[in-house]
Formats: C-alpha cells, sequence, structure tokens
C-alpha cells in the first residue's frame, strides 16, 4: 500500500477484529516491496492499477501457497484483459472465477 492513511486505518481495522498478528501490510510500492517477501503467501488482495495486477502477481509467484486465494479488483477496467486471460489459462496453475460487482472482481486460487 502506497498511502500512510489507508495503512494507519487497515492496522486499526485489523486490531479491532482481533488479526493483527496474521496480516502483513507492505508500504510502497508493490513491484519493489514484494520482491522482499520470503514466506508463503496465502491471501493476495489486487486493488492497485489493473495493468499492474498480472506484474504483481508474477513477482509473488514463486511464494504463492498451495491454495492461496488471490482477489482482484476493478479487473474489468483492465481492456486487454491481460490478468484474467493469464488466470483463466488452462496450465496457468490457476482456477479463477468472476465475481460481477462493480467494475468486475476475480477470484482466483493457486492449485
Amino acid at each position: 500500500e502506497m498511502s500512510s492513511q489507508k495503512i494507519s486505518a487497515a492496522r486499526a481495522t485489523f486490531g479491532e477484529a482481533g488479526v493483527a498478528d496474521l496480516i502483513t501490510i507492505l508500504e510502497g510500492d508493490a513491484r519493489e516491496t514484494l520482491e522482499t517477501v520470503r514466506e508463503p503467501v496465502q491471501f493476495v488482495l489486487l486493488d492497485g492499477w489493473p495493468d499492474l495486477d498480472l506484474p504483481v502477481l508474477k513477482i509473488l509467484e514463486p511464494v504463492l501457497a498451495p491454495g492461496a486465494l488471490i482477489l482482484g479488483d476493478n479487473v474489468r477496467l483492465d481492456p486487454d484483459h491481460v490478468y484474467r486471460d493469464y488466470v483463466n489459462a488452462p496450465a496457468s496453475g490457476y482456477v479463477s472465477v468472476p465475481i460481477p460487482l462493480d467494475k468486475g472482481m476475480e477470484l482466483t486460487v493457486r492449485v
């Protein structure tokens, strides 16, 4: 996340929900901060610029746990459907379903 205000709000919410110890928030540009992740990742929320969804996912692929959930938001804003085409390709290693809400969501599982 790049917004310190959003990070503060998220930390407060996670604390109130009692899950703060289960969630890691990385501050900064995802294309840089995610390169430092070494532990298995079980959940990813892709809610940045839609044209960065696939590059961000590819950075995380080496550390995605089997069964990891990836939730892509605003996926219909990508006119080329690059992210959706990738996660829906039969050989991608993912199972993915669209969720027809607002600007489009895609729920994906790493298999």
